[in-house]
């Protein structure tokens, strides 16, 4: 089995029995190198890819002429309602600030959704580099500076969501 995507501007019911991740990250209407791709590919790989419901607000049909001022534009409004929705939803939050992009929607989400303890990683020539750096330091938040250590974190992030999971049913079982 492999992993479910679902993908802006799809609604589909989570599976409580899977891990859900949100990919929040650089876009930039598009233009930004498509990192969520790439971690998908990396994510089908592992071993518990089929426990995996992946949460991708990269929009096949983003239409980069969508006037982002207007709030009551049905596209745009849309997908922002999308990915507020599954960030409050998921499991693991992902935030991926891409070298040369300025991602200020990213910076929004992850003000907004830090107490849930994110996965963030800041990409060697990301513009806001060291705004991030700095307030991560600050408020005491996790980072990663590496591909490889962005990585790592999330296999252990996804591991110990699995192993406190297998626990909870474990101990369910033994008292049913």
């Amino acid at each position: 089995m492999s992993l479910k995507i679902i993908t802006a501007p799809k609604y589909i019911a989570l599976n409580p029995g899977k891990i859900s991740i949100f990919l929040g990250g650089s876009i930039e209407s598009g233009t930004a190198r498509d990192w969520q791709t790439e971690l998908i590919a990396e994510l089908s790989a592992k071993p518990y890819a089929d426990k995996l419901e992946i949460l991708n607000p990269r929009r096949l049909e983003w239409d980069a002429s969508w006037p982002v001022h207007d709030p009551k534009h049905p596209g745009l409004s849309e997908q922002i309602n999308w990915e507020l929705y599954y960030q409050d939803k998921a499991d693991i939050l992902i935030y991926n600030f891409v070298a040369h992009t300025v991602s200020p929607i990213t910076l929004l989400e992850l003000g907004h959704y830090s107490s849930r303890n994110p996965i963030i990683n800041i990409e060697a020539g990301y513009k806001r580099h060291a705004n991030v750096k700095i307030t991560a330091d600050h408020f005491g938040w996790e980072y990663c500076e590496a591909q490889t250590d962005f990585l790592v974190e999330i296999d252990q992030r996804i591991t110990k969501q699995l192993d406190f999971r297998a626990h909870i049913k474990h101990g369910a079982d033994i008292q049913a």
